[in-house]
């Protein structure tokens, strides 16, 4: 039969939720590694505040606008502005005769509203569409 006592001494069992929360107090490694990093979290925001402080640089500069900032950077090339050199160059499997397809299907036509409708030119299909897709710009 099992009593409540612990078989050594008179004192009375305890249960497993109060021996982990009592394990959970009285390990000082935790409070020595919390405290340590009290002050390394406030010299990272110390250091990190001179940064926030700074002026922006010109390209971020509120005079320009932000589309004219997202065109500049974007890699690729505008299928509604570009050369039909430029085409050639730019787009694999395009070559010059496929790049002058595309120009005068944009004179003809408009600007491309969408990359899809790339497809309606004469000879490119949509494998050629899938493999230029990150480089191609329609704006």
């Amino acid at each position: 039969m099992l009593s409540n006592t612990h078989p050594r001494s008179s004192r009375p069992r305890s249960s497993a939720v109060e021996r982990s929360f009592k394990s959970s107090r009285s390990a000082p490694f935790q409070r020595c590694a919390r405290s340590r990093r009290r002050p390394l979290l406030s010299a990272m925001l110390l250091l990190a505040a001179p940064l926030a402080l700074q002026p922006l640089p010109p390209a971020m500069a509120q005079d320009t606008p932000p589309a004219e900032l997202a065109e500049a950077s974007a890699p690729g090339i505008n299928i509604n502005t570009a050369s039909a050199a430029e085409l050639a160059e730019a787009l694999s499997g395009v070559g010059g005769a496929r790049a002058e397809a595309i120009v005068r299907y944009r004179e003809q036509f408009g600007p491309f509203e969408s990359i899809e409708e790339l497809g309606e030119v004469s000879g490119i299909g949509s494998a050629t569409i899938e493999r230029n897709r990150a480089v191609i710009r329609i704006r």
